[in-house]
């Protein structure tokens, strides 16, 4: 008897109370049972997942916008990239996109088209017809969980990508912020 009861105070000072058996009612309809899971099972979840990412497409959206292309708007540039790519200014992005993609220096919101050379720059844009052309302008915001199961952690970074193609020519600009710190329960969550 000695042993039961040393068995029930151990077991009581970890967290388990001693169970009575008591008969159980029926319940009725004017108290409804509802059960919850103790926020514990969450932990419990989180323990047994194994790490990744977790990729959800917030936006996408392709919208029509007007282009001026001259040797202002369509122009090669180190600025952003390290070598010089061939932009051209896109100023609805001010208004389609979540993220800034302005070129801080010269202060226009651009897409790339890629590395100028010798035979791709400007004028394979331009192709000597400066002037107002009509384009379908595709933004896609995307939302990124990362899971690090041995540490328990969640983080978040929002990307963003556009595309768009000018005469013939695919342009593209992508932009991210940092990943920050969120509850482990937005992993799991996006995990189901």
């Amino acid at each position: 008897m000695r042993s039961v009861l040393t068995l029930m105070v151990l077991g009581s000072a970890c967290g388990f109370a001693p169970v009575e058996e008591q008969q159980v009612e029926a319940p009725t309809k004017e108290a409804p049972v509802v059960t919850a899971l103790p926020p514990v099972k969450k932990l419990e979840t989180a323990r047994g997942m194994e790490s990744g990412t977790f990729q959800t497409t917030l936006k996408d959206v392709t919208s029509p916008a007007e282009l001026t292309l001259d040797d202002t708007t369509v122009f090669c540039s180190a600025l952003g990239y390290g070598t010089s790519f061939l932009k051209v200014s896109v100023p609805a992005l001010d208004e389609l996109a979540h993220f800034n993609h302005r070129v801080s220096v010269l202060g226009l919101p651009c897409a790339a088209a890629g590395a100028c050379t010798d035979t791709f720059g400007p004028e394979s844009i331009l192709q000597g017809s400066p002037g107002v052309e009509q384009v379908l302008i595709r933004v896609v915001l995307t939302e990124v969980l990362q899971f690090d199961a041995s540490a328990s952690t969640c983080t978040r970074q929002l990307q963003e990508t556009v595309t768009t193609s000018v005469r013939g020519v695919a342009l593209r600009h992508h932009a991210e912020d940092d990943a920050v710190p969120v509850p482990v329960e937005r992993c799991l969550t996006a995990a189901d």
